[in-house]
């Protein structure tokens, strides 16, 4: 079993500090209240007392000096004076001893996982320097004092040791405060009677991991209820390929190959390969001036599980939540030669994988790694293969989602026909699940429909789901402009959500695609189906046909009239991004070149920044500046053209833009939509 497995089901908390900190107190104080800890000092100092075989190495490394005079024993005072004062002597030792310390440390996580503890503290002193364990933690205490105050413990408790050699000791670890910054939960030692305020706040540690533990997600499947098993049906339903029923049904297991998935690419840091500060270190030829630009925010930063990877995904740094799931599905094994068998858990991970490479537009990488999935059809991806893990669990493991992404992705490969081809496959395969439903059968009609409230709420689910199959392949027939194939999905579309009423929308769909090719008369008309039945009351419904009446407008060449529609729905939502953007287009086609770039640079210059006038008193713009920034390509692509309209001093107002917003949190926009050239490496 891999520590990947172990830590899918138990999490893994880091205890650290520096020397002399009182690490070890803690350590004990958590001992003491049961909870388990593996100390790493003590699996090293066992090692290099009896270890033969790491006796050895230190003899060939450091010669007979640092042993006893019999040679039987390592006298670790005399190798620590010479590691701590020579970085490179100590990066022997620790390339000596590390390896052998991990391994024991990962037997006895299994022991421990095998007694079923919710989670296990390592004490790991070099926990960041090594980064070895960092990757498979979830948290990390870090135990706290001053430099004044560890320099005092670290002398008193070696009084042999001299001030300048204790002081070399410190230094040779990594800051304090460095680490402090990375923690999860700090645990402040300054008094050194403070035992009682020490003994608290390990109290108060341990309520919230032990809460952690509780909310983890439930992964023995003997634990679901009847009605959880028919719920997870629902979503899991799908229908397997003849020979692979016939397998199913057989138990014949040596008729396939196993699905065994495996990362192609070792997991690559933000800071490499994050497109805006790239261009920025390029631009400048300066480190330094990047990161005062450009803040970057790595997998390094957040807990090395789940909830990391969801903090990072929440801040769209996707470089580094792509550099997280790396991490995650190599800690379950998927980064072997070999790979790893699917698990629920993998393949929602192998989800948000492919989802961050298609969003950060590495889809050559993504149809690699697809391909070690083979057909998705194998039957070791669905849960009737293995009736003893999963019991009583139909369906597939492998999401409906994915199915989507690797339908769609040959479209991003240039080859669109194939995308349409496995679209419609899919299509096909939803079709038959929702006739089952309709028959009065569950999804793979196998069984008889367990309730009508079962049938509603699936056949709902499945409707939806067909419905965003076509939608994609709208998607992809408006790239290729073919307007008559887009014009009879969309009502594809409608037939298929009309019994659930969530079809009127699309007459709007409709309409734009109609303005797509000038036929504004048709357009104006599906505008008008699309607010039938609508409170006629609703801003949202005043929005809708002020925005639809603009449209229309522009479709005339009525830009004025557009521009106070426009207006006009800014009035009633001053954070409509759509209205604002369009506004300032229409500003451009009346030549208020300058009205419309100052509208668009307000929009993508956070409140605190926007300009002020000399009176001092703010612009006023017609939206609402107290929003977030509108991060989005568009907005960005149009503010880069009209730049490039305005002045010939386009390249430098294009690269404030990037450097203003480069200077927010998170990956908004690509850097693409500045319509600045790559820069190349001098």
């Amino acid at each position: 079993m891999s520590l990947g497995v172990c830590i899918g089901t138990m999490f893994l908390v880091g205890l650290t500090g520096g020397i002399a900190t009182g690490k070890s107190t803690v350590s004990d104080l958590l001992k003491s209240k049961n909870i388990p800890v593996i100390d790493a000092d003590v699996i090293a100092r066992q090692l290099v007392d009896n270890d033969r075989q790491v006796q050895r190495a230190i003899l060939k490394a450091f010669g007979p000096s640092v042993f006893s005079e019999d040679g039987t024993k390592v006298e670790r005072d005399k190798l620590g004076s010479i590691v701590f004062s020579d970085p490179s002597k100590r990066k022997i030792l620790n390339g000596i001893v590390h390896p052998v310390v991990f391994r024991r440390i990962a037997g006895q996580i299994f022991r421990n996982f095998l007694e079923g503890q919710p989670f296990v503290v390592m004490d790991i002193p070099l926990l960041f320097e090594t980064r070895t364990m960092l990757w498979f933690v979830s948290d990390v205490i870090v135990v706290n004092c001053s430099q004044e105050v560890q320099l005092s413990r670290l002398l008193k408790r070696n009084p042999d040791l001299t001030r300048e050699a204790a002081i070399s000791r410190i230094e040779a670890q990594l800051p304090l405060a460095t680490k402090v910054a990375r923690a999860t939960i700090v645990i402040d030692n300054e008094r050194d009677n403070g035992f009682e305020s020490l003994d608290e706040q390990v109290e108060t540690c341990l309520i919230k991991l032990r809460k952690k533990a509780q909310n983890r997600f439930r992964w023995s499947v003997t634990e679901l209820s009847e009605a959880e098993l028919q719920e997870l049906r629902k979503t899991d339903a799908w229908l397997p390929s003849e020979a692979t029923r016939r397998c199913l049904l057989e138990g014949d297991k040596s008729a396939f190959n196993p699905t065994m998935p495996r990362i192609l690419a070792p997991p690559a840091p933000i800071d490499i390969t994050d497109p805006l500060r790239r261009e920025l270190t390029l631009r400048y030829r300066s480190e330094s001036k990047a990161d005062s630009i450009r803040p970057v925010i790595t997998a390094d930063m957040v807990s090395q599980d789940t909830d990391g990877l969801v903090d990072l995904i929440r801040g769209r740094w996707f470089h580094a939540a792509l550099d997280m799931t790396g991490r995650l599905l190599a800690a379950c094994g998927h980064a072997s030669e070999t790979g790893a068998e699917l698990t629920p858990f993998t393949a929602q991970l192998w989800l948000i994988r492919f989802v961050l490479l298609k969003q950060t537009q590495q889809y050559e990488l993504l149809e690699n790694e697809l391909s070690t999935f083979d057909r998705l059809d194998n039957p070791d991806v669905y849960f009737e293969y293995d009736p003893i893990a999963y019991k009583g669990r139909k369906g597939s493991m492998i999401p409906f989602s994915l199915r989507l992404l690797h339908a769609e992705l040959p479209h991003y490969l240039k080859r669109s026909s194939e995308a349409l081809d496995r679209l419609y496959f899919l299509s096909a395969v939803v079709s038959r699940m929702i006739t089952n439903l309709t028959s009065e059968y569950t999804e793979d009609g196998r069984d008889n429909c367990p309730s009508e409230d079962y049938k509603i709420s699936s056949l709902m689910l499945w409707r939806r789901r067909e419905a965003k199959i076509l939608s994609i392949c709208l998607s992809i027939y408006l790239s290729l402009k073919d307007y008559p194939s887009a014009i009879d999905t969309v009502y594809q579309m409608i037939e298929k959500l009309k019994p659930l009423g969530e079809h009127r929308f699309l007459y709007g769909t409709l309409g734009r695609i109609y303005m797509g090719f000038g036929d504004v008369e048709t357009a104006e008309k599906m505008f008008t189906e699309a607010l039938v039945d609508l409170p006629p009351d609703l801003k949202s419904t005043k929005v809708q046909r002020l925005m639809f009446n603009a449209m229309v407008q522009i479709g005339y060449g009525r830009f004025d009239d557009a521009k106070r529609s426009f207006r006009e729905v800014l009035q009633l939502d001053p954070t409509n991004v759509t209205a604002a953007n369009n506004q300032a287009v229409c500003l451009h086609f009346t030549s208020q070149i300058d009205e419309s770039i100052r509208i668009l640079e307000s929009l993508t210059t956070p409140f605190n920044q926007q300009p002020f006038e000399a009176s001092g008193r703010q612009t006023v713009p017609r939206f609402d500046t107290t929003s977030p920034p509108a991060l989005h390509d568009t907005v960005i692509s149009n503010l880069a053209v009209l730049h490039e309209a305005e002045s010939d001093r386009s390249q430098t107002k294009k690269l404030r833009v990037l450097e203003r917003i480069a200077g927010l949190a998170g990956e908004n926009v690509s850097f693409s939509s500045f319509r600045l050239p790559n820069s190349t490496v001098p």
